[in-house]
């Protein structure tokens, strides 16, 4: 069923499940790309937001006990945010500092926070916000199956 017109304009430019992750560089010697495994889970965040606040401990809460994903954030904040956030995660996610301007200009964000599961052909296989353990389940279930297959 087609949208109403007066529903089109609010239609976003953003990134959807089969599309393809957009490479990026995140640091001189790093791009997005090179950070896909069999799997990438990415997130959007940041540490001005509380729901972005939620998201991170979500985050935290599921590599305490389960080692298994690959998972990036990429996290408009500041440089001794991160480098709090990185020491407290240590190996369990790897964080960028990338401001929203960049976020939205390879990424089509549009709003925080977002996350995306990816397989290793670089598709997005489901992509929304993670604000309890449930929706983070939900987020990296899909590629669970896929990766079992």
């Amino acid at each position: 069923m087609e949208k109403p017109e007066f529903l089109k304009k609010y239609d976003l430019d953003i990134l959807k499940i089969d599309d393809f992750l957009p490479n990026m560089p995140l640091s001189d010697h790093t791009n997005l790309h090179d950070l896909i495994e069999d799997h990438l889970i990415l997130f959007l965040a940041s540490t001005h937001c509380d729901l972005c606040e939620q998201t991170l401990e979500v985050i935290d809460k599921y590599t305490e006990k389960n080692h298994d994903l690959n998972i990036v954030v990429l996290l408009d904040s500041d440089p001794s945010s991160i480098g709090m956030l990185i020491n407290h995660f240590k190996e369990r996610a790897q964080f960028y500092l990338v401001p929203p301007h960049i976020m939205n200009k390879y990424l089509k964000m549009r709003f925080l926070p977002v996350g995306f599961a990816i397989d290793c052909n670089m598709k997005i296989v489901t992509t929304h916000s993670v604000q309890d353990m449930n929706s983070f389940q939900d987020l990296i279930e899909p590629l669970q199956l896929e990766i079992m297959r």
